[in-house]
């Protein structure tokens, strides 16, 4: 896989990470986007473990390419910027969009 080319959003942690992971492992080069920079911003207002910085560390080790997008898919100019950086390289193979608004606190029961 090292002439793919993916776009992972929300991967600092969870299934995104996996995502990104596995694809750095077998060689790709993986944008990422993420809201949650370091370990200890991922500390503040309980959020949940894992940050870009934290996955860029993992992904030192691997084959593939790590480019880390800062980006709150909440945000449109912050999205939009991203955009722009990503399709600076001509190519996308692979979309995963696990990014997701928020889920830390919030309270999810379905309704019937």
């Amino acid at each position: 896989m090292k002439d793919v080319v993916a776009l992972i959003t929300g991967a600092s942690r969870g299934v995104g990470r996996g995502i990104a992971l596995s694809l750095l492992a077998e060689g790709a080069t993986v944008h990422v986007t993420g809201r949650t920079r370091s370990a200890a911003e991922a500390s503040l207002g309980g959020k949940r473990a894992g940050s870009l910085e934290g996955l860029a560390l993992e992904a030192a080790a691997l084959p593939g390419r790590l480019v880390v997008h800062h980006c709150d898919h909440s945000n449109d100019a912050e999205t939009e910027r991203a955009a722009e950086e990503i399709t600076a390289a001509n190519r996308l193979d692979i979309l995963v969009n696990y990014a997701w608004p928020d889920y830390e606190g919030t309270r999810c029961a379905p309704r019937f």
